[in-house]
């Protein structure tokens, strides 16, 4: 196989085991249940929007690798995985500017506030304005995570994927069949909620799965010699592949738990002084805010629930886009003397621009007709 430079992010399990939020007291399940819980928004983020796959394949890698470097204690999942989906987006081309219809950040935190606040128990979400402060704070907090994320990652984010191995390699030199390729395809998506792309390259994790695939589904594969050793992989880790999914699907699904505030792994990400911004050292943009960016947008999201009812939101969002208005009439009915003169003597020219246009042309029509002899 030729490898780059680009995809060289591959932990031994141990690795993975001591991960940060391990450090500040997040247990392995409570970890492997919030990485799956942000993969599983991924996923269907990606189908709400209409996407191509590799975002949302591309997105979880990024959120995985994230968490090797930073804990969950200090980076909400879910201010995160937005930030990872737009990453993504931007990585698989999908944001093109000379585009109108083109994806927007808009379009990404409404659908990403419907599915988080669907997740919280709400039957019916209320929209989430894009001109209410819940929106501002929501935005700053992806903007500021999406940095941090390109930084823990010191900007190399290339990630390759299984998917293209198990189609090209399963149809072209197994002749795995249209059942094969869909069961394999359905597996290489699921495999991103677990750590297997943290661990293994992905054409042995694509031998994995087509192993696995052709044994659900009862068609025998080639193996004296073994099929999966041209692209480098052992039997124990086709093996290992295999028996991460099926513990993967022996799982529940996986449901959100807030772990900021547990423990003694320090104080929340968010306080004025003493957030993650400050320990790592990282200074805060002006342009996003400093401080209660992470919390403030997280209790954005959380502000719709069951015992709010789905209309305590919309009626929010009403009064904040009343009390814009107001403020802009306010602004118009009163404006500063000195914008007003500006505007005024704008006016003044572009009026006295026009008469010399029309004048302009009146002569030149008059020079005409006096030359034809009218």
């Amino acid at each position: 196989m030729i490898y780059t430079s680009l995809d060289n992010f591959y932990l031994t399990p141990e690795e993975v085991e001591a991960s940060p939020s391990r450090a500040d007291g997040v247990d392995a399940a409570t970890e492997d249940q919030l990485r799956r819980f942000g993969c599983g928004m991924l996923q269907r983020a990606v189908v709400l929007l209409g996407l191509p796959q590799g975002v949302a394949v591309t997105a979880q890698v990024l959120l995985h690798r994230f968490y090797c470097r930073r804990s969950l204690k200090k980076f909400d999942v879910k201010v995160t995985s937005i930030a990872a989906f737009w990453l993504a987006a931007k990585l698989e081309e999908v944001v093109e500017i000379d585009r109108p219809d083109r994806l927007r950040l808009r379009d990404v935190l409404t659908t990403f506030h419907r599915l988080l606040a669907r997740a919280a128990g709400s039957p019916v979400p209320a929209p989430l304005d894009p001109h209410s402060a819940r929106y501002a704070e929501l935005k700053a907090a992806v903007v500021r995570d999406e940095r941090h994320l390109l930084r823990a990652l010191g900007f190399v984010i290339g990630a390759e994927q299984p998917h293209r191995f198990v189609l090209n390699y399963g149809a072209l030199v197994l002749g795995a069949g249209t059942r094969v390729q869909q069961e394999a395809w359905n597996l290489a998506n699921d495999s991103l909620h677990t750590t297997l792309c943290l661990t293994l390259r992905p054409e042995v994790v694509a031998c994995g799965i087509l192993f696995l695939a052709a044994r659900r589904l009862g068609i025998p594969l080639p193996e004296a010699p073994p099929w999966w050793q041209p692209l480098g992989a052992t039997t124990q880790q086709v093996h290992a592949v295999a028996a991460a999914l099926c513990q993967l699907y022996a799982k529940p699904p996986a449901q959100y738990t807030d772990v900021r505030a547990r423990g003694s792994g320090g104080p929340a990400r968010g306080a004025a002084a003493g957030g993650a911004d400050a320990e790592e050292g990282l200074e805060t943009d002006a342009g996003v805010g400093k401080g209660a960016g992470v919390e403030a947008a997280a209790a954005a999201i959380d502000a719709v629930t069951l015992e709010q009812g789905p209309g305590s939101a919309s009626r929010d969002a009403r009064t904040d886009t009343a009390r814009r208005r107001q403020a802009e009439g306010s602004d118009r009915a009163q404006p500063d003397g000195e914008h007003a003169r500006e505007r005024r003597e704008s006016r003044e020219r572009r009026r006295s621009r026009s008469r010399e246009a029309r004048e302009r042309r009146h002569r030149d029509d008059s020079k005409r007709r006096r030359h034809h002899g009218e």
